[in-house]
């Protein structure tokens, strides 16, 4: 889980990306995104259970 804040500069917000690596190639690839501007763990929580 990989999380970038402020992506913008327009308001407070958080680009999540889950990366997944390669086992032969040991490259990273971004599979799942999610951009919000809730600051709280809820969003991250649906996200997160939605991929499970």
């Amino acid at each position: 889980l990989d999380a970038t804040y402020n992506v913008t500069s327009l308001c407070k917000d958080t680009l999540y990306a889950i990366v997944v690596c390669h086992p032969i190639t040991r490259t990273n690839c971004p599979v799942a995104y999610l951009f919000t501007t809730d600051q709280s763990m809820y969003p991250l929580d649906c996200f997160l259970h939605f991929l499970k």
